[in-house]
């Protein structure tokens, strides 16, 4: 009975997440994007979910005290998965680490708060071109759940981003206890393509999908802002990295990159 309890909970919880997450997409298409009145889809997205999100935090209270405890760390790649942490290695010789002084925690918040630098000029500027509609909450709510399905593909052109001769070192990882996801390898590198593999996603997903706005209906183009906006918000980690790296290592130094750890190798 407990077993089945666990499942069904589980299944129930996953349900209405996705719900949650692709119901407002099926409003908005069911409705249509030149409804007359945005209110009505504002207010049918609120219908949905004074459902779904009640019965997801029964379904969650059900699963979570019955299921094991989540593993703090997830590890896949092709072939291969783990959940027992990837050995974090010692400093190599000749090499100083690169890291801000600072706890996990403050180093998350952080990253919370660069991300909300980054997409407020973008917002302002947007808003300003009138990209955004004023007043119409829908579209931000939107952006936050467009960055959060954004995060395997922004962990992808990463990947994509490293030279090839290192790939076989790539994991990719889930942090399920702060929802988060990223990867890692092990890789000599330039500043250049270090900040080239830090900001190809930002480039790929926020800065093209803002310029692609120039060239769609009002209609479109509000829900591609939002979007890349709610990418913008991920984005703070990656710029954290940068900036690091820009005020800690000269332009020619090489960097060397392996697990989780960065260190700047000593000429």
């Amino acid at each position: 009975m407990k077993v089945a309890v666990i499942w069904v909970a589980r299944v129930a919880f996953l349900y209405c997440f996705y719900q949650i997450l692709c119901g407002p997409y099926h409003v908005i298409f069911t409705i249509g994007l030149d409804s007359p009145e945005i209110k009505e889809l504002w207010g049918a997205v609120f219908q949905m979910w004074s459902f779904y999100i009640p019965a997801a935090l029964v379904a969650l209270v059900l699963a979570i005290p019955l299921s094991p405890r989540i593993p703090d760390e997830i590890h896949f790649r092709w072939g291969e998965i783990t959940t027992e942490p990837i050995p974090t290695p010692e400093v190599p010789e000749n090499c100083k680490p690169l890291a801000y002084d600072v706890s996990t925690k403050t180093f998350v918040v952080l990253c919370t708060a660069a991300g909300v630098l980054v997409a407020a000029p973008i917002a302002v500027l947007s808003k300003l071109l009138g990209i955004l509609p004023p007043n119409e909450p829908v579209y931000y709510v939107i952006a936050g759940i467009g960055g959060f399905w954004m995060a395997p593909f922004h962990e992808g052109i990463h990947a994509a981003a490293v030279p090839a001769r290192f790939r076989e070192s790539l994991w990719f990882g889930v942090w399920p206890k702060r929802l988060l996801m990223y990867v890692f390898f092990s890789a000599e590198l330039s500043v250049g393509r270090m900040a080239y593999i830090l900001m190809l996603p930002f480039l790929l997903l926020t800065v093209l999908p803002m310029i692609a706005t120039a060239f769609t209906s009002h209609e479109t183009a509000y829900f591609i802002a939002a979007f890349a906006l709610g990418h913008a918000m991920s984005c703070g980690g990656d710029f954290m990295s940068l900036l690091l790296i820009l005020r800690k290592t000269p332009a020619k130094a090489v960097l060397l990159f392996t697990h989780n750890r960065l260190f700047l190798k000593m000429q």
